[in-house]
């Protein structure tokens, strides 16, 4: 692991304890044969987590990728705001919705709200 993806896995670490709104904030977990989510709504968590999982099986079907559960599974956070992944991120991160980021440890997505298409 590079010294860059270190530094940004201790400010990830370090922001999760400091900020304090998420301090307050009750976090969930929901794990699925492919994804582990952790974020503060636990229907929505388990929502998302159930779409991700159809998803991926559609995704494998029709592209023909085999469908063994890999050993580390994707990790994603679930945060209630754009402001905050662009703090994980780390710079200029205003129009960031979410990144992804994969080491030895394994796959780490971080993910801001999901807001509906404008009609």
């Amino acid at each position: 692991m590079g010294v860059g993806m270190r530094l940004r896995y201790l400010w990830l670490f370090l922001w999760l304890l400091c900020v304090p709104a998420l301090a307050q904030a009750a976090w969930f977990r929901v794990e699925t044969p492919n994804f582990i989510f952790y974020g503060t709504s636990p229907q929505s968590l388990k929502e998302d987590a159930l779409r991700l999982e159809r998803f991926d099986a559609f995704l494998r079907q029709r592209f023909g990728l085999p469908t063994d559960r890999h050993e580390s599974k994707l990790l994603i956070y679930a945060l209630s705001s754009r402001a905050g992944v662009a703090q994980v991120y780390g710079g200029d991160g205003r129009d960031l919705g979410g990144f992804y980021t994969s080491t030895a440890t394994g796959p780490t997505a971080v993910l801001g709200p999901v807001s509906a298409p404008d009609a």
